[in-house]
């Protein structure tokens, strides 16, 4: 898994690595992107909606 600093500014750098990896084929991977955009920022709309997409449990 790809590993970026911790800073709450990198929400949409994980989005949009996670879209990136969606478009390789690596859905696991993209997954666990998406939820660490979640992680800093548990408002961010796109990534919980590309969650839902790819039929994975989303909290409210």
């Amino acid at each position: 898994m790809i590993k970026l600093p911790k800073s709450r500014n990198h929400s949409c750098a994980h989005d949009n690595l996670g879209i990136a990896l969606v478009q390789k084929g690596l859905l696991d991977e993209a997954i666990a992107q998406f939820k660490e955009a979640l992680w800093f920022k548990p408002d961010e709309l796109d990534a919980k909606e590309r969650l839902r997409a790819l039929s994975v449990p989303v909290p409210e």
